[in-house]
């Protein structure tokens, strides 16, 4: 598959892109086992809206029960999230290359901020008079909240494994690159914008 991806400094390099399809969906699985959360539902839904979920692989559990003098059913299933990084294979599995700059600078991996956050904070902490208790108290409050939300990250950061597994199966082999120079002489020979072809090439190409 072809895949061009264009740089910071207006340059754009073509590259061939190769996988292993198996080595990718055995990556899903273990992400999508490992690292799922489970979201739990109990309401009223309309006969169809109810049996369609029923249907669905998206949802577990999944009870059904009509309520009296009422069409519609009161319903119990769990919801199964997964990590972007899910999506992100699948969508390289359908073909879709503009997938691969988002594995390659995940989002859901920053444990970092939390630490410079958690580490601000102590530091501002100390700074502050014991004396004045309420800002002292404001501070610990933000600390103590910034200390559980890096503790939830920390899974997240765990993740970071299987972004590096997903990076190291997708194989690149250069085959021309343009600098910035000739990428503007070629948008002005042709009047077309090169980003936009890029763009477009991204999607699936064989």
């Amino acid at each position: 598959m072809i895949y061009f991806e264009k740089h910071r400094d207006g340059s754009i390099s073509k590259w061939n892109i190769t996988f292993d399809i198996d080595d990718l969906e055995i990556i899903k699985k273990q992400v999508m086992e490992k690292f799922h959360k489970v979201i739990h539902h109990e309401h009223d839904l309309d006969e169809d809206i109810a049996k369609a979920r029923l249907e669905s692989k998206k949802y577990h559990n999944f009870t059904m029960v009509k309520n009296l003098n009422s069409e519609t059913y009161h319903v119990t299933y769990d919801e199964y999230e997964y990590p972007r990084l899910v999506y992100l294979i699948e969508d390289l599995l359908c073909g879709d290359l503009s997938a691969i700059s988002s594995i390659e600078s995940p989002t859901e991996t920053g444990q970092r901020k939390y630490n410079e956050r958690i580490e601000t904070l102590a530091d501002e902490i100390d700074t502050i008079d014991n004396f004045d208790t309420d800002k002292k108290i404001r501070k610990l409050e933000e600390l103590k909240v910034a200390i559980r939300e890096s503790n939830i990250n920390k899974s997240e950061k765990k993740l970071s494994k299987y972004y590096e597994m997903t990076q190291s199966v997708i194989n690149r082999y250069l085959i021309a690159h343009l600098e910035p120079e000739e990428v503007e002489n070629i948008e002005s020979f042709f009047d077309m914008s090169i980003p936009e072809i890029v763009k477009a090439k991204q999607r699936r190409i064989f």
